[in-house]
């Protein structure tokens, strides 16, 4: 019978090292023809009990031909197994070769209406690469020795690679897939940092890029001198010490590290800049042990609000300051079933929020069915007792590695803040049980933010959306590439915006708010209306214009009490404005060269109702008054410049 001469021929790179042992059993690799015959090749050398990786590489008339890029493999010369969980595109799930040789064990109905395709592939060892470099004092010459340095995936911060730098400061990381990295140095008594010199923000570190098999070197770091803060976490009246409550910077936002407590309570936050001020924070819906623990989160000292918390300074002369203590009360627990509203069927791994009304809030994951709780539920603890809350199923970016496609709502049943149900539940109050979601699936919108002429992206970056009924949702842009994806509902006129007041953190610099496509002004957007089956809008992206910064706290006429929810203006109409936060800020974005007065009040109640509530005649703000003036001539106009971008105050 005459065999068909298509076939693909497997051989395999050897390493010098395989030769070493020749008392091993040797491994016959067959030439395998795309039909259910056999043909033997030659024999190759390995040594026994290994294992090795590799891909297939199908060449066509020379061309590498990556749609036919067969996945990794791995041989066991034990066993003689060569095989892939993944499975070969057009060939049986496992192609296995033994030894000693034999009628090669496929099945052949495996192989039945596979078409048999001409040219070679060749099994090669998969290569790894390397990152090398030298941590030095600030000084940029004084080795290190024993420092740590951490390799960690940029797309999912996953660490894949450790190493201790030897007594010239020196370290090598081996054994790294292709891929981004991010490179991180740690040595006591210095504050760590993320490479290239971006301090202790991992969103700003320069990301490290291996192509197979790269050996990257120069990868250095110099540390600047550090200090650690320590305490003791205990329960309210501190008869009990409390163990896993995580521990983190609260203040800058940007500093990476939290820690745990150990079993008798205590922890130590190591490796922190000096001459920065620190607010630090207890953040129980953060998980240390699986578990989340049901105490209110707050920061030192004794506060859950932030800007009354007391910062925390390291100098030269004190870098290690103890007895950072908290006393924690335990919370309220708010639980629920989500369902989806098309199938009833319980939808796992959702993120869920509780939102304080007087801004951040709480997190959880609902259940995939397989700790002991029913799929769907979820269990938000330590709610703050005495304090409005919204609840919020999907509210974006869901961290908890289910669904992306489900659109935001809040209890009850509505997608609108500004109708969702407020809670507010006194100590004495019961846990809330029933707190249950039917989530309905949308569209999502992606695309990426970029400056005014596209030569740089912009990462951690707002971007909302509203919708023709309500005011929608918002997400922040991905750190490193610009890009972002928001969820909306079908058939809903959608306006998408990005900058303006920017609560993720932004890019270096102020951007002016835009609205797709290409315009700041709301009215003149284009909306998008996005119908149930129809393909998710992609490149919707955004060219930022830059401004300046122009902020201010609005008070009561008794030049004390702080007002939220006042309209602040510019005069004239321009351009954007904004609402005083939960302490009377605001800050307001004025494109680079442009000239305005600042108005607040008046009648203008697009803000929602004032704090308290009363009416505020309409004033302007005036420099040379020293106060505000209901007289727009003796209002000051404001210029914002690239010399003089920003007005604080």
């Amino acid at each position: 019978m005459h065999r068909p001469r298509f076939f693909v021929i497997l051989t395999l790179l050897m390493l010098t090292a395989f030769f070493m042992n020749f008392d091993s059993p040797l491994l016959k690799i067959k030439q395998i023809s795309l039909n259910p015959s056999v043909v033997e090749a030659e024999s190759t050398v390995f040594e026994s009990n290994s294992t090795f990786e590799g891909t297939l590489n199908p060449q066509y008339n020379g061309q590498f031909s990556p749609e036919n890029i067969i996945p990794p493999f791995t041989v066991n010369t034990t066993t003689g197994n060569l095989s892939s969980s993944q499975g070969f595109p057009g060939y049986p799930l496992n192609i296995s070769a033994e030894y000693p040789p034999s009628n090669y064990p496929i099945d052949p109905a495996a192989l039945s209406g596979i078409t048999p395709r001409t040219g070679n592939a060749s099994v090669t060892l998969q290569t790894t690469g390397s990152i090398a470099g030298f941590v030095y004092q600030a000084n940029g010459t004084t080795p290190i020795s024993g420092a740590s340095v951490d390799v960690s995936t940029i797309a999912d911060n996953q660490s894949v690679g450790f190493a201790t730098t030897a007594a010239n400061g020196s370290y090598t990381i081996q054994n790294l897939a292709a891929g981004s990295y991010r490179v991180r140095a740690d040595a006591a008594g210095y504050a760590f940092e993320y490479y290239n010199n971006t301090g202790q923000d991992g969103n700003t570190a320069t990301p490290v890029v291996l192509t197979t098999g790269q050996n990257r070197t120069g990868i250095n770091f110099t540390l600047d001198p550090g200090g650690s803060i320590s305490g003791t976490v205990y329960n309210a009246n501190k008869t009990q010490t409390l163990a896993n409550i995580h521990i983190n910077i609260g203040f800058p936002y940007n500093i990476w590290i939290g820690v745990c407590t150990q079993s008798n309570g205590t922890y130590t936050l190591t490796g922190l800049p000096r001459n920065v001020a620190l607010k630090i924070r207890v953040d129980p819906h953060q998980s240390c042990d699986g578990q989340f623990a049901n105490y209110i989160g707050e920061y030192w000292q004794e506060t859950a609000n932030q800007d009354a918390a007391t910062p925390i300074t390291l100098t030269a002369g004190t870098p290690n300051r103890t007895g950072i203590d908290f006393s924690l009360e335990e919370g309220l627990i708010v639980s629920g079933i989500v369902t989806d509203q098309s199938t009833g069927q319980p939808i796992a791994n959702m993120n869920m929020s509780v939102d304080y009304t007087s801004g951040n809030g709480r997190g959880t994951c609902t259940s995939d069915g397989t700790d002991g709780h029913p799929a769907g539920y979820y269990e938000v603890t330590g709610v703050a007792y005495n304090t409005g809350f919204r609840v919020a199923g999907a509210p974006g970016n869901n961290w908890c590695g289910g669904a992306q496609n489900y659109v935001r709502e809040f209890y009850n049943n509505t997608p609108d803040w500004g109708l969702a149900q407020v809670f507010n539940v006194g100590p004495s109050g019961s846990d809330l049980t029933g707190i249950n979601f039917t989530l309905e699936k949308g569209a999502i919108i992606s695309g990426v933010v970029y400056n005014a002429n596209k030569s740089v992206v912009l990462g951690n970056m707002n971007v909302g959306f509203d919708t023709s009924v309500n005011w929608g949702n918002g997400t922040c842009s991905d750190p490193t590439t610009g890009a972002y994806s928001v969820v909306v509902p079908y058939n809903s006129n959608i306006i998408i915006y990005a900058g303006g007041d920017n609560w993720c953190g932004g890019s270096p610099g102020v951007f002016m708010r835009e609205h797709w496509q290409e315009v700041t002004d709301y009215g003149q957007a284009t909306p998008l209306n996005v119908a149930p089956g129809a393909p998710n809008p992609s490149n919707i992206d955004f060219t930022l214009t830059a401004g300046g910064l122009i902020s201010g706290t609005v008070y009561a006429a008794d030049g004390v009490t702080r007002l939220s929810g006042i309209s602040v203006m510019p005069i004239p109409f321009d351009y954007p404005g904004v609402c005083t936060d939960n302490n009377g800020n605001f800050s307001l974005i004025l494109p680079l060269n442009a000239s305005a007065k600042i108005m607040a009040g008046g009648g203008s109640r697009w803000c929602g109702p004032p704090t308290p509530p009363e009416n505020h005649i309409e004033e302007l703000w005036s420099q040379s008054l020293g106060t505000s003036t209901p007289n727009s001539a003796l209002a000051t106009t404001l210029t914002v410049t690239q010399a003089n971008p920003n007005f604080p105050g």
